[in-house]
């Protein structure tokens, strides 16, 4: 296993900086796959289901409305804080998805969206929902697909490039895109032990009201990102903020928002 404990401790650090606003940019886009994830885990009634890597709380209130008992974990106390403020009433409690505290064969269900493309060791985290989930419980992650089918991310760092640097220092850490690539996650899920597994595309279009929205996703939806800007100086900033300004208008909408495709991958996967 590689060594990425310098990474690890980089995203927790970066997430108690900037975890309360996580929201800002991404949360009308992260959510449309909270129920796609909910029906693929098959969450029903009476179920105890983790939501991990729970953010700000997305996909609390629907797991509730769907009668089941959901725990949201997150390593993150600046996420939890923002996810108690959100969704008051729903239990929250703080956990490594890499180490979690519960007992084996504890929930019906385990849900992660978009949140494996931030750990350091997403393998183990993967072999950890598995060792929690009861026998014919169900595991189901999102991630994003690639660099290249994800407009914003090209963009976002096209737009870097163009005024400052991407070449910066950065914690040695696993490809944020890997557990899309469907021989690696067939692999990796067959030996910790899932069957059934399914491996889904899901391409959605997000919209959004904030002319900052591009601005505030290139800041605070993942750490690595804040690690490159936080290397740029004052004048490339704010060089690279006004382009992205100018970029958000091209994808106004004739209602007056602002939508942009975004592509990810579902995957699920069952414990015997």
């Amino acid at each position: 296993m590689s060594d990425f404990e310098e990474f690890k401790q980089a995203e927790k650090s970066g997430w108690e900086a900037q975890g309360g606003r996580y929201h800002l940019g991404v949360e009308k886009f992260t959510t449309i796959a909270t129920p796609v994830l909910l029906e693929m885990a098959q969450v029903s009634k009476g179920d105890k289901l983790a939501i991990i890597a729970c953010g700000p709380g997305y996909g609390m209130d629907l797991a509730a409305d769907l009668g089941a008992q959901p725990v949201g974990v997150d390593f993150s106390k600046a996420m939890l804080v923002t996810a108690r403020e959100k969704y008051p009433g729903h239990l929250f409690e703080q956990g490594d998805a890499e180490n979690l505290k519960y007992e084996d064969n504890s929930f019906d269900a385990v849900v992660c969206a978009f949140g494996v493309l931030h750990f350091a060791y997403p393998k183990k985290a993967l072999g950890e929902f598995f060792r929690i989930l009861k026998p014919g419980g169900r595991m189901v992650y999102s991630v994003w697909t690639s660099l290249e089918s994800n407009p914003f991310f090209s963009m976002a760092l096209s737009t870097v490039a163009k005024h400052g640097t991407l070449d910066v220092p950065m914690p040695s850490g696993p490809d944020m895109f890997a557990y899309a690539d469907e021989d690696l996650v067939r692999c990796d899920l067959d030996e910790i032990g899932y069957v059934d597994v399914v491996v889904r595309p899901l391409p959605m279009l997000g919209r959004n009201d904030d002319p900052d929205f591009l601005v505030n996703a290139l800041q605070y939806s993942t750490v690595r990102t804040k690690i490159t800007l936080d290397a740029q100086t004052p004048e490339a900033l704010e060089a690279i903020f006004d382009d992205l300004k100018q970029q958000t208008e091209a994808l106004k909408t004739p209602e007056g928002d602002y939508a942009m495709a975004f592509h990810s991958t579902c995957v699920s996967g069952r414990k015997p």
